[in-house]
């Protein structure tokens, strides 16, 4: 995307709405992408030995850019570690509406004859320690939305000539081009 641009990109808009995570380990290689050290999320549970710290020491591969990152009430779980990893960052702002709360981590357990136990095992944290469990991220700028929020972020990412009528992706873009960014110095990005 970044060598088809052709030239340098002015920011970048992460539409994490209505996305309902996946797995752990993803949504931390995703985090690496954009944070190249520092913190990307913990786990602690009642357990010591499911206590850990994920961590990026890798150069990232997106540029120094302003993003912002799309979420609303129907952002959880694995794409929460993302946004989470990336709140607060210089440069970098969640609009939206608060996400879901889900920080939990299960581990399934088969108990044969096709049955099977899940069991919460820990619940992590964001990069800066925040336990969203319940509560959810809050954006840094809140968007209400004047229709239905079902309607909200329906258009096809490839029906370019219908991307203006996505009411929160065209306030992120105005965002970025107006420079109301915080921190629009990007040497310490990440």
């Amino acid at each position: 995307m970044i060598a088809q641009n052709g030239r340098p990109l002015k920011g970048l808009v992460l539409d994490l709405r209505d996305n309902p995570g996946g797995l752990f380990d993803q949504a931390i290689q995703v985090a690496e992408l954009f944070v190249s050290s520092g913190v990307i999320t913990s786990l602690r549970g009642h357990n010591q030995q499911f206590n850990r710290e994920f961590r990026s020491n890798s150069p990232s591969l997106v540029p120094r850019v302003p993003i912002v990152v799309l979420i609303n009430n129907g952002s959880a779980s694995a794409s929460e570690i993302l946004a989470g990893a990336l709140k607060g960052k210089p440069g970098v702002v969640l609009m939206g509406k608060r996400t879901f709360g889900k920080a939990s981590v299960q581990a399934v357990f088969p108990l044969g004859k096709g049955s099977a136990l899940r069991l919460t095992t820990a619940h992590y944290y964001t990069a800066d320690g925040e336990d969203i469990e319940g509560k959810g991220l809050e954006p840094g700028v809140k968007l209400e939305t004047p229709y239905d929020d079902q309607q909200e972020g329906t258009v096809d990412p490839l029906a370019a000539e219908r991307l203006d009528t996505d009411y929160s992706l065209t306030r992120a873009i105005e965002y970025i081009r107006s420079s109301q960014l915080p921190n629009r110095t990007f040497q310490s990005l990440f």
